[in-house]
């Protein structure tokens, strides 16, 4: 993964083929710490896809791919928070992960490993001499981990595979606004996710190929369950809310500060 964000920085600006170059370096260095195991390398995964589809975004700065990211990473943070899995935020979680000497693969779930960071104190001090670039690998393993323990939460409840894709994350940084009105927001993203499962819907990236504008998987079907649940969750304007989403999510570059 990492030869292939290389390449994809080598085609970005310099200053964002930069950031996007350290901040996989980074994650590479880091993985050692989390493990070998089957939930460890998704995780890695995970973290490292993120980064990849946020630099593949047209236009894209690099103030631009840590703001998605982080918008990302407020989404799952409140979806964590709604579903009862207390932490820190996901750049802090990162950073504890990277400092940890007990790795992933000692705990059975993913929500008994946050458990344990969160028992941990964060030093600070290494902390704060993290640059730019690795304070975004913190935040992009942050989320890969709170993403499968959200992943464990719906597997558990409705007894199946599910896959939160980490396209359907960006595309939900694109389109959704996160501060005064986050907690709406992450429940509406919450109530979609359990909607889509229940469903049948096991993958989520068809759902952001349906919204993207882009092939893959069955989109026609999973836009209609898509709407249905909104519908269901108590969307007003179905059909102008997904209309303003594939709006923004296909035009951001118009929309980057």
């Amino acid at each position: 993964m990492l030869g292939f964000l290389g390449g994809i920085a080598a085609s970005l600006a310099p200053a964002v083929g930069s950031l996007v170059t350290g901040a996989a370096t980074f994650l590479s260095n880091a993985a050692a710490s989390l493990g070998t195991g089957t939930i460890a390398t998704t995780v890695i995964e995970k973290s490292t896809s993120l980064l990849s589809v946020v630099a593949q975004i047209p236009k894209i700065k690099p103030e631009t791919v840590i703001k998605v990211v982080k918008t990302a990473g407020e989404i799952i943070d409140g979806v964590c928070d709604i579903l009862g899995v207390q932490s820190d935020n996901s750049e802090e979680l990162g950073a504890k992960s990277v400092q940890s000497e007990v790795p992933m693969d000692s705990f059975k779930t993913t929500v008994e490993y946050i458990n344990h960071l969160n028992k941990q104190k964060l030093d600070e001090e290494k902390y704060n001499k993290l640059n730019e670039e690795e304070k975004l690998g913190c935040n992009l393993r942050g989320i890969g981990i709170k993403t499968k323990a959200v992943e464990e939460s719906i597997e558990s409840e409705f007894k199946g595979k599910f896959h939160i894709s980490e396209d359907f994350l960006v595309t939900l940084a694109k389109t959704v606004k996160t501060g005064s009105n986050a907690v709406g927001v992450v429940l509406d993203v919450v109530n979609t996710l359990k909607g889509l499962k229940e469903n049948g819907v096991e993958d989520t990236s068809v759902l952001s190929n349906y919204i993207e504008g882009k092939s893959g998987g069955d989109v026609i079907k999973v836009g209609t369950i898509f709407k249905n649940v909104l519908k269901n969750i108590g969307i007003g304007d179905v059909e102008d809310y997904v209309e303003r989403m594939k709006n923004l999510a296909r035009n951001y570059y118009m929309y980057i500060d």
